[in-house]
Parts: C-alpha cells; sequence; structure tokens
C-alpha cells in the first residue's frame, strides 16, 4: 500500500517533550495516519527520522531550533489534514501562553523568579545537553526540580545531587517522568485519590502501578516522588532517594512509605533499609529483582512484586495512628503474596494485641482489634 511522508518545520519554535508527545497522540488518532514524529530539528533527531522513513526535503533543511512534525499517512489529504492539526495546535498554545495582562511568557528563570517570586520548584523539560546547566541555576535560586530530561551525563546527575543536599533542596531525576506534589500533578501522572501513602521511586513507571493498585483498594496517596532511575546507582548512592525518604518522614499527611527500585547497588540498598529503619513510619521496601530476601527489622516490610507493595501498603494504610503505635513494637515481620486477585497477609507477634482478619474474596484486608 502507497504511503505518504511529509513534514512540517516550524522555525525557532520550542515546545517541551510533555507537549510534543501529547501532540504525537493527538495526531496518531486522526484519519488515515499511520505514523507520527515531533521532535526539535537536531542532527541526532534528525538521524531517527530518517531511519524510521520520515524525514522529507523539507525536514532536512529545519535546523536545531526548528520544531519538525513528520507524519505518515494513507493519503495527501490526511497529511495536509495532520499538518493543519498541528498548526492549528501550536497557535493555540502560543496564544495561551501570555497571561490576562497580555504579557510574553517568561523565557528565563530570572523573568519566571519576578513574577512567581514565592515559586520553589522548576520543572525542566530540555535537550539534555542543556538540561544540566538549567537544573543547576534552579538550584541555586534555591528551587527544588524536577527534571524531566534524559541524556544526562552520569558524572554531571552526581554533581547535580551534590548541590541538591548541600542546598537542602531535592533533585527529582533526571529522567524523572512522574510525580504528585501535595495533589498536584507533574510529568505524566494519574488521577488518584489523596490519602496516607507516601511513595518513592527510581522507576516512573513502578510509581504508577503502586499507585494505582493502591487506589483500586480505596487508598490513597499522600506524596508519590520520582527520583530518575540511576538514583540508586552506585556512583549517586541514592541521594535524592534518601532526601525523599526524610521529607516524607516529615510529612504530616504521610503515615505509611513505600521504596520502589530496581535493584539498588549494594551499599546504597544497606543505607536506604539503615534509614527506613529509623523513620519512625511504617515503610515498605519493594526492590524487585532481587535475588535473595531481604532483611529488616523495625517497621521495615520488603516485599518481592509491585502488587504486594501495594497490598502491604494499604494494609498498614488501614490501621489508624493510634492502632499503629500500639502493634509496631510488637511486630517482628510482615509477608505478603498476591494469588489469583486475593491477598494473604501473615502477621507473626512476640506479644500479639490484634489479629488480622483478611478479606480474601475481595483482596481486600481489615485489621481488627
Amino acid at each position: 500500500m502507497e504511503t505518504y511522508a511529509r513534514c512540517l518545520v516550524l522555525p525557532s519554535t520550542y515546545r517541551d517533550s510533555v507537549w510534543l508527545m501529547h501532540l504525537s497522540h493527538t495526531l496518531e488518532s486522526l484519519p488515515g495516519v499511520q505514523k507520527v514524529a515531533v521532535m526539535m530539528g537536531t542532527s541526532h533527531n534528525k538521524a531517527v527520522l530518517q531511519e524510521a522513513e520520515l524525514l522529507t526535503t523539507e525536514g532536512k533543511a529545519g535546523g536545531a531550533n526548528d520544531l519538525l512534525v513528520c507524519v505518515q499517512t494513507e493519503t495527501p489529504t490526511a497529511a495536509a489534514e495532520a499538518l493543519r492539526e498541528a498548526t492549528k495546535r501550536v497557535t493555540q498554545q502560543q496564544q495561551r501562553q501570555g497571561n490576562v495582562a497580555g504579557e510574553a511568557a517568561p523565557r528565563t528563570l530570572e523573568t519566571a523568579l519576578r513574577r512567581l517570586p514565592d515559586a520553589n520548584l522548576a520543572c525542566i523539560s530540555v535537550p539534555g545537553e542543556y538540561a544540566v546547566q538549567e537544573a543547576r541555576k534552579a538550584l541555586r535560586h534555591g528551587l527544588h526540580v524536577f527534571l524531566f530530561s534524559a541524556r544526562v551525563d552520569l558524572e554531571a546527575e552526581v554533581a547535580l545531587k551534590h548541590l541538591a543536599a548541600q542546598q537542602g533542596l531535592l533533585m527529582m531525576g533526571p529522567d524523572c517522568g512522574t510525580a504528585i506534589l501535595n495533589g498536584v500533578p507533574l510529568g505524566f501522572a494519574n488521577h488518584l485519590p489523596r490519602g496516607v501513602v507516601g511513595l518513592i521511586a527510581a522507576s516512573g513507571t513502578g510509581l504508577q502501578q503502586v499507585s494505582c493498585l493502591l487506589a483500586q483498594q480505596g487508598v490513597g496517596v499522600s506524596q508519590a516522588l520520582g527520583v530518575g532511575g540511576r538514583d540508586v546507582h552506585e556512583r549517586i548512592g541514592g541521594h535524592s532517594m534518601r532526601a525523599a525518604l526524610q521529607a516524607l518522614a516529615q510529612d504530616r499527611d504521610t503515615h505509611v512509605l513505600v521504596l520502589i527500585a530496581k535493584p539498588p547497588a549494594t551499599h546504597v540498598a544497606a543505607r536506604l533499609v539503615q534509614d527506613a529503619e529509623r523513620i519512625g513510619k511504617p515503610c515498605v521496601l519493594a526492590f524487585l529483582g532481587e535475588t535473595a530476601p531481604r532483611q529488616a527489622s523495625g517497621a521495615v516490610y520488603p516485599v518481592a512484586t509491585l502488587a504486594q507493595a501495594a497490598l502491604v501498603a494499604g494494609a498498614l494504610a488501614r490501621v489508624s495512628r493510634s492502632q499503629l503505635g500500639s502493634v509496631t513494637g510488637s511486630v517482628c515481620g510482615i509477608a505478603a503474596r498476591a494469588t489469583a486477585g486475593a491477598c494473604s497477609i501473615l502477621w507473626r507477634y512476640t506479644r500479639p494485641r490484634s489479629s488480622w482478619s483478611p478479606a480474601a474474596d475481595s483482596g481486600d484486608c481489615d485489621l481488627q482489634s
């Protein structure tokens, strides 16, 4: 079947990657559209488009500061319609950028801070080669950073997280795809109920999966902090995850914590377990892919899967703070397994004060006094 590739070049136009992915999804839903790629006209991106057979003569002429909208369609008419839709949406977005007073959108961090002097967080989504400079600038202005950008050098990430630690700030990312702060979503996020479970994850998909499984139990999230997939790397040392753990330990709305990551480096895992044991709140450890069961003490509960993490965190969230205080000292351990949609939560006590009654048919568990 014959196909048609067309490319629209928008000179000196930049949009962050979240907006570009949203535009791609919109164009892909149009009739007759087979493939869409929307990206800046850098040499790397052009090579990607060339390999995907989406780069046209017009696209090749675009520069690194130009936005390329490339489509493959069944007919020339479908291609023209898709590019018209892209032009319309870019124009509409430009018009919305001005505020009610007609001011142009700020083009620098300093201008933005003059307009929002009380801001304490910067969301950064720019090409990786520029992301480090912008993140460093934000940290030096006393802002926490949500860094969506990827392709940041490992040593640069180390430096950024050391700077954040020195400033007493949280560095989420790089390559941090999702977070929810006080109910406000950043990056990609699901619509979730508010609750008492705080999530800290070096895996955006893991964070979203656990948050959805909690919501299915009727359990809400207080905060959800992504830290970037490399945070538990030996060279990084779990800087942001440890900082987030301390922050949520002080958060009055967070009663239960969940740490989510692929297996951390050995010494990083040991530090995280030590920190979790000291914070004074129950903490579920979901270090996925570990080959041997992890030992922990106090109110720390290692699990093997995301489903188990959600079940255990949900069970703990149902315990009132007063009840939790009466049983935490006597709980030796908690194990969870999910089978056929049911849950089995096994408590072992040195001095039993309560009994555990699982509602196996529904997967819902209640602690009964």
